[in-house]
Formats: structure tokens, C-alpha cells, sequence
């Protein structure tokens, strides 16, 4: 099935119990952009498996990709700064399930309300509280990462999910917390004092 879509598996992970045996993890390489979706319904059509979480990566090199990102931010127009952030978080994170939440709405989120409490910092919570907008590379036990900024005279909040499992680690809450920090440099920079 993985092969029909174009993908070639490149590692496998088996636990094993006893006799009893079944794949945790598969690494799969595609050519083209797969619809995640579609395999997904085809795997548990055809098998019965799960498909619980995926992640995509591309393969560039990451000192690259940073000074990339830093040198775009500085065209940003002021009024798409947010959105466009939000958009390198996901890249940073390899996570398409990022939102931009207005003050209001991020307070309805556990780990919103930490972010808006110290803006700047990524706070990082295990959730099971449903997201702004469907994803269907998630389940229902999550991993959020939300952090505060301010934008203009506004405060928002950048949350980022990804399955529980997976997580986010320390030093990915750093870059984005450096990330954040430029951006709002940046912001700091065009509004008159």
C-alpha cells in the first residue's frame, strides 16, 4: 500500500511481548507530496492498523533553513507577521497544526492561559481539549505547545499540536522561543515609541 502511494519504507520498528509482536514506528520516504489521508484510510480499510501520527520532514540543511526564515521575516508586512510566524513554527516544528488565537481564545486553551501568564516563554501541556480547527494528523491525546506575543497593541498566541507521544522537547520550545523573540524585536523596531 505505501508503495502504491509512492513511499518506500526505510525503517521499521518492532515491539515485542512475549510472542506477540507489532510495529510501533515505520520511517517512509516519499517522492511526492502523499495525501496522508487517503493512506491512512487505506491502511485500516485493507489491515485493520492504525495510522496514529505522522510527521514530515524535509531533508535541508538546518543552519540553512533558520537564516532563510530570519531573512523572509524581515519583508514580512506588518499586518502578516503573525500568520507568517505561525507558518515557520510549523516548519520549525514539522507540525502543519499551528493556529493564531486572539487573547480570548487562547485563554480557552490550559496551555494558553500559560502562555498569556509569561508571554515569550513556549509553554508546553498535554491535552485532550479539542483544537481550533480539526487536524487529521492528530488524535485525541495531544502534545501543545502555545506561546504569547505581542502584535501591535494586541496580544496573540502561536499554539503549535502534535501527538502526545512525540511530544515537544526543550530545545524545540527554545527555537521557538528565539523565533518569537525576533519577530517581536522586529515588531519592536517598526512601532513608533
Amino acid at each position: 500500500m505505501i508503495g502504491s502511494h509512492g513511499g518506500n519504507i526505510t525503517a521499521i520498528d518492532v515491539q515485542r511481548s512475549g510472542e506477540k509482536q507489532v510495529v510501533d514506528e515505520l520511517a517512509v520516504e516519499f517522492s511526492a507530496t502523499v495525501d496522508i489521508g487517503e493512506l491512512r484510510r487505506e491502511i485500516s480499510d485493507r489491515t485493520g492498523a492504525t495510522l496514529i501520527s505522522h510527521q514530515t520532514t524535509v531533508p535541508i540543511d538546518p543552519v540553512l533553513r533558520v537564516v532563510r526564515q530570519l531573512g523572509n521575516a524581515l519583508g514580512d508586512p506588518p499586518a502578516e507577521r503573525a500568520d507568517r510566524l505561525c507558518h515557520r513554527i510549523a516548519e520549525l516544528l514539522g507540525t502543519p497544526a499551528t493556529w493564531v488565537l486572539d487573547r480570548d481564545v487562547a485563554a480557552g486553551y490550559v496551555a494558553g492561559r500559560a502562555a498569556l501568564d509569561s508571554p515569550g516563554v513556549g509553554c508546553v501541556r498535554r491535552s485532550t481539549e479539542e483544537l481550533p480547527s480539526p487536524t487529521e494528523t492528530l488524535g485525541e491525546d495531544v502534545a501543545v505547545l502555545a506561546i504569547a506575543l505581542r502584535e501591535g497593541t494586541e496580544v496573540v498566541t502561536i499554539l503549535a499540536a502534535r501527538d502526545s507521544v512525540q511530544g515537544f522537547n526543550a530545545t524545540e520550545v527554545t527555537r521557538v522561543e528565539a523565533m518569537v523573540e525576533f519577530h517581536q524585536r522586529l515588531a519592536d523596531k517598526d512601532t513608533p515609541a
